[in-house]
């Protein structure tokens, strides 16, 4: 018994390392111009023994893709939808654990919005496809119901609130750098307080020394 589950975690360890490992890869080349040759030397393997643990390449980039974009959903999930937070610290807080998972699982978040699901077989495909409806599904619902109690502008599409954050936190792949000056949280908060307040000032600006209030 303690034969099989020492060689059932050695399995399983060997199985992570070669998903690490395709994720760096996919990120660096891209999934199209990544070879299995390529994942199997990177990991001190035969290309032979390689598709014994995998099968195919397309089932690394599933087991990349899924699992990222599942937890993903998971996380932000349980903070939208808990009716207890005010919509604002809703909003800040979805956004921090979009961002802190970016952090944590960078080159895995790259491989999901780079690649896309393009490569995958028709029932992965679809899949992915459902949970990204979902995420935006969360984002949007969260909108509506600042409409609807009023602490969201009317005027303002869901839609297109919700495309901003997505927007937002993806694009953090072309730039973000682990040992830049901000910290995942303060990313997260200027990402909201972009969307909440806009580009004015905290405080309203002086003018020739005298604050807008003072000055009637």
């Amino acid at each position: 018994m303690a034969d099989e589950q020492s060689d059932a975690g050695r399995s399983s360890k060997r199985l992570q390392d070669l998903i690490e490992i395709s994720a760096r890869l996919f990120r660096a080349k891209g999934y199209a111009a990544t070879s299995m040759q390529e994942i199997a030397r990177e990991a001190g393997m035969l290309k032979g023994s390689l598709y014994h643990h995998i099968g195919t390449k397309e089932y690394l980039l599933w087991l990349i893709s899924k699992p990222t974009l599942s937890e993903l959903v998971s996380g932000v999930r349980e903070i939208l939808e808990d009716s207890r937070l005010p919509l604002i610290t809703r909003l800040r807080q979805g956004m921090r654990v979009h961002v802190r998972r970016f952090h944590s699982h960078d080159t895995f978040m790259a491989v999901v919005a780079q690649e896309g699901i393009n490569a995958l077989n028709a029932g992965r495909h679809a899949e992915l496809v459902r949970l990204q409806k979902e995420y935006f599904e969360l984002w949007q619902t969260l909108f509506r119901k600042g409409i609807r109690s009023g602490e969201i502008d009317a005027s303002l599409n869901p839609a297109i609130m919700s495309y901003a954050v997505l927007g937002m936190v993806n694009w953090m792949l072309r730039w973000y750098d682990r040992d830049g000056a901000l910290k995942p949280d303060e990313i997260a908060d200027q990402f909201a307080r972009l969307l909440i307040d806009g580009f004015q000032p905290s405080k309203p600006p002086k003018v020739r020394g005298v604050t807008p209030s003072s000055s009637g």
